[in-house]
């Protein structure tokens, strides 16, 4: 096994243009053997096509355990539609202020996505929605104090568990007091630790308690904490995580293509700071030369800095490792008793 080639395709998880593999695509992942592959709507026709994208891209890749994974949140963020189950947005679940529902809620979407093949989501969204114009996350959180956010979220990632998939809380150290779109612009908080730990660490404390899988870094620029480099490339919230937090799991940035960096970096030079950082695995989700690009610099970096190959090897192995061989029927997708339980949550948060 190379290990300087593996651990340069496991720092990465690829988007891909389509409902199919081209064959630029399927050379890309043959090559590189990346740790997955991130799914959006652009990708989704119907539940049987999906499944089958699934397993062309297993094949391309040839490897056992391998990430599939999606943004399937609820309301506006959810990739795949009907048949799937329509989940409400996190405000609505969170207005039920019911624990059960939210874990149910967590059932349906693990469910739904292992029935396809899909065996991550990232999920659950940690933010609290403190900031009334921010309009990023709003509707995504669950609520705009820390006590319902901490309790909704880890409702929904037991519920996600349970049914099987990998998670990932977001968007560490939080994105509720922010104006700015990450997708856009690179948001500026002027928040110190201090006041982080008062109020928008909290849910992420609490659900790395949990045994959350993952925790995805935000592209905020905090400039009390690090004036040079966002959450998402910087050193001192990878060390936070690790050292102050105790997390051993898996550290993944945002969309290395969100204009928050690429209006400022270069995607492959800053996708590079961020492995120099500490972060394991960076979602680069659109364009198949900066893929490439972004594989060719991690690699010569792992290439003259062997001692730094080991441990993340080892995290990232057992992180594939904890993968769930669990399939549900097809016809889990959309249920009666999936759309029962949704039914409840719309009529007790409207009351």
């Amino acid at each position: 096994m190379d290990s300087m080639n593996d651990i340069a395709g496991l720092s990465l998880i690829f988007g891909i243009s389509g409902t199919t593999l081209t064959e630029e695509e399927r050379r890309l992942l043959s090559e590189v053997k990346p740790l997955g592959v991130i799914f959006f709507k652009r990708n989704y026709s119907n539940p049987t096509q999906l499944k089958g994208l699934v397993d062309s891209i297993r094949d391309a890749i040839g490897r056992e355990n391998i990430v599939f994974c999606v943004d399937q949140e609820g309301g506006r963020v959810q990739r795949f539609l009907e048949p799937f189950t329509i989940i409400p947005s996190a405000e609505i679940i969170g207005k039920t202020e019911n624990e059960y529902l939210a874990t149910e809620v967590g059932k349906i979407i693990a469910r739904e996505l292992r029935a396809c093949g899909i065996n991550m989501n990232l999920a659950p969204v940690c933010d609290i929605n403190t900031n009334s114009e921010n309009k990023v996350i709003g509707d995504r959180a669950y609520g705009r104090d820390a006590e319902t956010v901490m309790r909704m979220s880890e409702s929904i990632l037991s519920g996600l568990m349970e049914g099987g998939v990998l998670t990932c809380a977001k968007h560490f150290p939080g994105h509720g007091d922010t104006t700015l779109d990450s997708h856009e612009e690179l948001p500026i908080c002027s928040k110190t630790m201090d006041e982080l730990y008062e109020r928008e660490l909290l849910p992420f404390l609490n659900i790395i308690d949990k045994g959350v899988d993952s925790i995805m870094l935000a592209h905020i620029l905090f400039e009390n904490i690090d004036r040079e480099y966002p959450a998402s490339m910087s050193m001192r919230f990878v060390d936070f995580l690790r050292i102050e937090a105790g997390f051993d799991g898996i550290i993944i940035s945002d969309d290395m293509e969100m204009k928050a960096i690429s209006k400022r970096f270069s995607v492959p030079e800053a996708s590079l700071i961020s492995i120099r950082s500490g972060v394991d695995v960076l979602l680069i989700c659109h364009t198949l030369a900066i893929q490439r690009e972004t594989y060719d610099l991690i690699r010569r970096y792992y290439l003259d800095n062997p001692d730094r190959v080991e441990a993340k090897f080892n995290r990232l192995n057992k992180f594939l490792e904890s993968i769930k061989m669990i399939d549900y029927d097809i016809s889990v997708i959309g249920c009666k008793e999936h759309f029962q339980v949704i039914e409840e949550i719309r009529e007790l948060a409207s009351t």
